[in-house]
């Protein structure tokens, strides 16, 4: 309890309270450049939460609730991957480290030919390329387009200067509309990041698994 309580606040209260104290020090010296400092920090804490947002926001969901749901879900191998290699050290050397990985996947499976088939039928579903990922490759590749041309265009920062205007008397409205013109795209830049992180990690990982359990399940055949 005393560990969530701790992270909540370095994580969510801490930087308001450092934002606050650094505008109100600034502020009081010199109130020109406190207020453009103002809008930086203003900009920035928003691009923060909404960053912890969105990534939090990608993890909502993950655990399945039944072997009906898991079934079709297929989550936890990534985390089975991480609690079996995560305590291997990296080596240089290519065919050392495939040695280690191969004994710590005989090791988790005790040398029995069914868990080794199991865990090849598992990964190798979960490395196959499906319509879901062509579509994804899709999507993704159309936002892309959108994005450059947007901004080629100069659309998104005619959005943040007509929808989002912070500027006041004290502060030039190419510098208020400059932050909206960057917090608009680090949101999407993060989106993006979370989104692809989220769809992606592992590909390679596991298909590399699915080689080696090929390796294990030949050598215990013999």
């Amino acid at each position: 309890m005393m560990k969530k309580t701790f992270r909540f606040f370095y994580r969510i209260i801490l930087p308001f309270i450092v934002a606050i104290l650094i505008v109100a020090l600034i502020y009081l010296f010199h109130i020109n450049i406190g207020m453009y400092i103002m809008i930086a920090v203003i900009n920035l804490l928003a691009m923060y939460y909404l960053s912890l947002f969105i990534l939090r926001l990608f993890s909502i969901g993950k655990e399945p609730k039944s072997l009906y749901s898991w079934l079709d879900s297929l989550d936890n191998g990534e985390k089975l991957l991480m609690e079996l290699f995560s305590s291997e050290k990296d080596n240089r050397c290519v065919v050392l480290n495939l040695e280690r990985a191969y004994s710590k996947i005989m090791g988790l499976t005790g040398h029995n030919l069914n868990k080794l088939r199991l865990l090849k039928a598992y990964y190798k579903i979960k490395s196959e390329e499906d319509a879901v990922d062509v579509t994804f490759k899709a999507i993704l590749g159309i936002f892309i387009t959108i994005l450059g041309w947007g901004i080629s265009r100069g659309i998104i920062w005619t959005y943040a200067s007509s929808n989002l205007s912070t500027y006041d008397a004290y502060v030039s409205k190419t510098y208020a509309v400059g932050w909206n013109f960057a917090f608009i795209i680090w949101v999407i830049l993060v989106f993006f990041a979370a989104w692809i992180r989220d769809y992606f990690n592992g590909k390679r990982r596991i298909k590399l698994i699915v080689e080696i359990l090929d390796v294990c399940i030949k050598n215990n055949e013999r």
